[in-house]
């Protein structure tokens, strides 16, 4: 069962590496954001997905994760 606020802390704190997209399942995209973590951009696009999942909200989350 995958959590809204952990999935918005692991974006925030292991976005750099794509920890955020192994937590919700997508593994190419989280093997993508580790071979170009040295780049800065997986940060940067982890950042930007965190405060638009917090625009979201917690319940568009669990629709598309939970259910």
């Amino acid at each position: 069962m995958k959590s809204f606020w952990n999935f918005i802390v692991l974006a925030l704190i292991g976005g750099f590496i794509g920890l955020q997209e192994f937590y919700r399942g997508k593994i190419a995209l989280g093997v993508v954001a580790v071979l170009f973590c040295w780049t800065g951009i997986p940060a940067l696009v982890a950042i930007i997905e965190a405060i638009v999942w917090l625009f979201r909200g917690e319940e568009e989350f669990n629709k598309l994760y939970r259910a």
